[in-house]
C-alpha cells in the first residue's frame, strides 16, 4: 500500500484519500490547527507539510532541523 497517503475517515467509517503524493513522503505525526489545516511530518522529505481543508499542500517548514521528523504538537499559547 502507498505510504504517501493521508486518509480521511467519515463518521460512518468510510475512508477517502485526503492528501497524496506531492510533498508527502512517508507522512508521520499529524496535527490539526484551529483553522482545520492539517500538518504532517514528512519524514523522508525532512519537511513539515501543511494541507488545507481542500487538500492543497504547501511546505510549512524544512531544513536541517527537520531530519526525519516523526511527531508534531501545537503550543496553545
Amino acid at each position: 500500500q502507498d505510504g504517501n497517503n493521508i486518509l480521511k475517515v467519515d463518521s460512518s467509517g468510510n475512508t477517502s484519500v485526503f492528501a497524496s503524493g506531492g510533498n508527502l513522503n512517508f507522512p508521520l505525526g499529524l496535527a490539526l490547527d484551529t483553522t482545520g489545516s492539517l500538518f504532517a511530518a514528512s519524514a523522508r522529505n525532512q519537511t513539515i507539510v501543511k494541507v488545507d481543508s481542500n487538500g492543497a499542500q504547501s511546505v510549512f517548514a524544512s531544513g536541517g532541523n527537520f531530519a526525519n521528523p516523526h511527531g508534531l504538537r501545537f503550543n496553545q499559547y
